[in-house]
């Protein structure tokens, strides 16, 4: 089984590599002018199967980098045409990202990119705080009892210690709190501290 660290890493280089094939897929394409904000991607001229090929390969890759971005709450606040402003959906980079290339774009595809660059941050940094704490005895001790596997995988407490491990620190502080209480009636007793 997996250490949270190992998850973290692993979204990590998903997300890596949803945006290197984004990157290699706007290598052949210009930006063509649209009824929308944003210019979409077209192939340049006789790269069109070259472009539908390197489409795919992103296709492939952005369901779990979609899943990754989701994981540290990543997104774009997408205000949809003739809505009021201020009237936003939050809408996830890597599952729309499909929209640059059609006529009516969502967002740049500099956005995506950007949103990329802020997940791979936050995952770097969880997965490192995960590092830290499973080289520790409580990192170990949750690792050895199974609960990593609980951990919740939509961001809200990545990089923290899993739930439930509060109830195995707890049965490890039992015998240490009863051993601590029969050395302090031992030396009551022996010194006749007790009165």
């Amino acid at each position: 089984m997996a250490t949270w660290s190992e998850v973290l890493r692993r979204r990590q280089r998903e997300v890596e590599d949803f945006g290197q094939a984004l990157i290699r897929l706007l290598e052949i394409s210009d930006p063509e002018p649209t009824l929308s904000t944003y210019a979409r991607c077209a192939p340049r001229p006789g790269r069109e199967r070259e472009m539908a090929e390197r489409a795919a390969i992103v296709d492939r890759l952005s369901g779990r980098a979609a899943l990754a971005l989701e994981s540290v709450g990543t997104g774009i606040d997408y205000k949809p045409p003739g809505v009021m402003p201020g009237h936003t959906q939050r809408v996830n980079p890597a599952a729309a990202w499909r929209t640059i290339i059609d006529r009516y774009p969502m967002f740049p595809p500099q956005m995506i990119l950007a949103c990329c660059d802020q997940a791979l941050g936050l995952l770097d940094a969880c997965a490192f705080e995960a590092e830290q704490h499973e080289s520790t005895l409580e990192g170990r001790l949750s690792r050895a009892f199974g609960f990593w596997g609980r951990v919740r995988g939509d961001g809200r407490d990545i990089g923290k210690a899993p739930r439930g491990f509060g109830f195995v620190a707890s049965i490890f502080g039992i015998p240490s709190s009863v051993i601590a209480l029969l050395i302090t009636a031992y030396l009551t007793h022996w010194f006749g501290w007790g009165g």
